[in-house]
């Protein structure tokens, strides 16, 4: 007999230093991100309808990113894993361009049954909260933002205001 399986506790563990990173400057990321995709680690204990842990085997975590009001912004993105004592973990590939700095759920869904309840809400590790700011003491060597070739504006403030960088793509 099938029975429904719901969270009993999930896990949110999310390596988004990588993803807010990639969004805080997206058009000067390119060393620092050379692909398109970056990743969430996502842990759950999965239980059947009685809250007893799902048995050890193949599963499909379907997981899909939301804005809160305007709707789905990525997915469904499928990962196959296995089961293991009710436990799941897996790296879930996202896009970047599904970051805007704005809030973010993710909803899960195992085995193509309904998606579960609550959403859970994307949140930021504490290393992200750095990545919007870099002080003068951390730049003891060349700093290489975007991809020779590429052009654009970094806005850089200072005590008096601020000032604008344009890179013209030329060597030197």
């Amino acid at each position: 007999m099938h029975r429904n399986p719901r969270f009993v506790r999930s896990f949110a563990l999310l390596t988004a230093a990588l993803i807010v990173a990639g969004t805080a400057v997206p058009a000067l990321a390119g060393p620092i991100f050379s692909t398109e995709t970056s990743r969430i680690s996502f842990q759950a204990l999965l239980t059947d309808g009685v809250g007893d842990p799902l048995p050890d085997g193949p599963v499909n975590l379907s997981f899909t990113i939301y804005h809160p009001i305007i709707g789905p912004v990525e997915g469904p993105i499928v990962v196959a894993t296995t089961v293991s004592g009710g436990v799941v973990n897996v790296m879930v590939p996202v896009s970047r361009s599904s970051w805007d700095g704005g809030a973010r759920e993710l909803g899960v869904s195992v085995n193509n049954d309904p998606e579960l309840s609550p959403r859970i809400p994307l949140v930021s590790v504490p290393h992200a909260f750095r990545v919007d700011r870099v002080e003068n003491e951390e730049l003891t060597n060349d700093v290489v933002l975007g991809q020779p070739g590429d052009a654009g504006t970094m806005k850089a403030l200072d005590s008096a205001g601020t000032t604008t960088v344009e890179t013209d793509g030329a060597a030197g």
